[in-house]
């Protein structure tokens, strides 16, 4: 395949680079430059990709998804559909929404805890190549505390030792990585997200076996008790970073975001579709959504701030959670621009290199590089100029195949790809 004539945003962060030529085999980059210096003469014959007048962009990363989870209209509607389901239903469901997921450019998500094992079968049959979808990495069922935040997903522990258990049990079940709630969260009833579900020594335990066996751990952290044990136990992404004290006043804490910095963690991101009802529906007409801007760049006030003293960070959705969709991950990176502050370059790097990098998966994916696995996304227009434009998909590459066009998901190789 050789895709020639487009605008090249790599995710390195380096400017972009106009009528780019990418050469693929064998779902590789094999070359990529100014079209007039490019060989094209390895590429797979009769696929050729027009992309005049697009953007190309590494394939995006949602690094904090819920694949099993309805999205529904408030937090009982989903726990009701996540009892009531059986695990065949929720299956179903996951795929469908992994490939929303897929025909929106996101072509690697990180599963942060479903029912059971359902989306680490979802994983296998897409490896497998049953179904088409994106890159899933799947942690299984997050690790709680009885009665603890998402404890109805059915894996609670307590105690140094059943924290070694749960993790052993996620392991032994084919995690890629560890899942654990450091605090309580807003989606789980009686649970406290302002106050640590687990000692430093309990998190420190759970953090300790898993990196013994190969997983890295995010830790779900919205108050600043939570967030300070995650970075002494070394949880490789701190989810959320609200920093609430017991009250629900903010308390960042620059010197433990110093220590973040330090051991080489990352702060998760998830910018859910709560945040964007926040926002009127009115466009972008700044006098409208003034004061709605004003209040949620109150509530990630601490997120800008460990931005700003270094911290290195990822954009998610928090896809399946109520009101937000998978196939509108772009509205997160909109929203990471509104009300973090941020460049549409730094949210589309946030959302494709440092993604890649925090998972692990910086050789495979994550850029537009030699080397590195064919998982693309073109768009129509300049998203440096309106980040909205990422959500203009027109075609979706993985693993150097066209996977969908215009949002509509190809399910055999399109040998046919010659118009843009």
């Amino acid at each position: 395949m050789v895709i020639a004539g487009g605008r090249l945003i790599d995710g390195t962060g380096r400017p972009p680079m106009p009528n780019t030529a990418i050469v693929i085999k064998n779902g590789y980059i094999m070359a990529v430059g100014p079209e007039a210096q490019v060989d094209v003469s390895r590429a797979e014959p009769a696929v050729r990709l027009d992309a005049r007048g697009l953007a190309i962009l590494p394939g995006l990363i949602d690094s904090h998804v819920h694949l099993t989870f309805s999205a529904g209209p408030d937090h009982s509607s989903v726990i009701r559909q996540l009892a009531e389901d059986p695990d065949e239903r929720l299956l179903l469901r996951a795929s469908r929404q992994a490939q929303l997921a897929l025909a929106a450019g996101i072509t690697t998500v990180r599963d942060c805890g479903g029912k059971g094992v359902v989306t680490i079968g979802l994983r296998d049959a897409i490896k497998a190549g049953h179904i088409i979808g994106p890159q899933v990495l799947a942690c299984g069922m997050p690790i709680t505390t009885k009665a603890g935040h998402m404890h109805f997903l059915g894996l609670e522990a307590d105690g140094e030792n059943e924290l070694r258990s749960a993790v052993r049990s996620q392991v032994r079940a084919g995690a890629d990585f560890i899942k654990v709630c450091a605090t309580g969260g807003n989606m789980t009833s009686g649970s406290n997200p302002r106050r640590a579900q687990y000692s430093l020594a309990e998190l420190t335990a759970a953090v300790t076996e898993s990196h013994r066996l190969g997983c890295r751990v995010a830790s779900h952290a919205i108050g600043a008790e939570g967030i300070r044990y995650s970075v002494e136990a070394g949880a490789d992404t701190i989810e959320h970073f609200h920093w609430l004290d017991e009250i629900g006043r903010h308390a960042y804490d620059r010197g433990v975001v110093q220590e973040l910095i330090a051991r080489g963690l990352f702060v998760g991101v998830p910018l859910p579709g709560l945040y964007r009802v926040l926002l009127p529906g009115a466009g972008w007409d700044v006098s409208a959504m003034a004061s709605k801007r004003a209040e949620l760049q109150a509530q990630l006030e601490p997120v800008r701030r460990a931005i700003q003293d270094g911290a290195p960070f990822i954009i998610s959705s928090d896809a399946g959670v109520r009101f937000t969709h998978f196939q509108d991950f772009s509205q997160s990176l909109e929203v990471a621009v509104l009300a973090l502050g941020l460049t549409p370059m730094e949210a589309i790097v946030a959302a494709t290199c440092t993604a890649a990098q925090a998972l692990g998966l910086e050789d495979q994916v994550g850029t537009i590089e030699v080397g590195k696995r064919a998982d693309l996304v073109l768009v129509d227009g300049d998203p440096l100029a309106d980040i909205r434009a990422i959500g203009r998909v027109r075609w979706v590459i993985r693993q150097g195949q066209v996977a969908a066009r215009d949002r509509l998901l190809v399910l055999a190789p399109d040998q046919g790809a010659g118009a843009g």
